[in-house]
């Protein structure tokens, strides 16, 4: 290899290591609640709610404490925004049980392409454990976001324990958020 390629190298790898120390910093920051002020930095948020309206698409019962009934879930929703387009990124959504013991996963695959107006979300749902495809869709937005949806089923018949369970979001392998929620037993 000749020193001019060596040196053309090494300054690609440095530009890339650099390009993922920033976005590293920005999951940093939202893991530890750091408020950043451009519009455009990265974030993300959890919703829970009981249901989704079919008509309207708004989020009902949404809270951190859900009881246990006949056919009842958690739905958590995870918002982000500010998202690096032109480049895939994976999202762990771990569901974790009171005792600290992990309940279920679930694994996609984003990338974020620009349009003419606006930005198209590609989501790739893939089994967690062997990462073998099992579905697609596409989310279009005015800005670089998208959300993540996941459900547990907290219905009577399934006899979960009560008490304090988590949502852990892992962006590109790394923790970004850990968000508990209550589960209360029937009334």
């Amino acid at each position: 290899m000749t020193a001019k390629k060596l040196v053309g190298c090494l300054l690609l790898m440095e530009l890339l290591a650099g390009l993922a120390g920033c976005e590293q910093d920005a999951v940093r920051r939202v893991r530890n609640g750091e408020a950043c002020s451009a519009a455009d930095s990265f974030r993300a948020e959890v919703t829970f709610c009981r249901r989704v309206s079919r008509r309207s698409g708004q989020r009902l019962g949404v809270g951190h404490e859900f009881r246990i009934a006949e056919k009842s879930y958690v739905r958590a929703f995870v918002d982000f925004a500010g998202v690096q387009p032109q480049r895939t990124h994976s999202v762990h959504l771990v569901w974790i049980r009171p005792d600290g013991q992990e309940l279920f996963r679930k694994y996609a695959e984003i990338s974020l392409a620009p349009l003419e107006k606006g930005y198209k979300a590609r989501v790739c749902w893939l089994d967690a454990e062997d990462h073998v495809y099992r579905r697609e869709e596409e989310q279009t937005a005015a800005g670089p976001i998208f959300s993540l949806d996941s459900s547990l089923d907290i219905s009577a018949d399934r006899s979960r324990d009560p008490g304090e369970y988590r949502l852990r979001i892992y962006w590109n392998r790394e923790l970004l958020l850990e968000e508990p929620f209550t589960v209360l037993t029937a009334s």
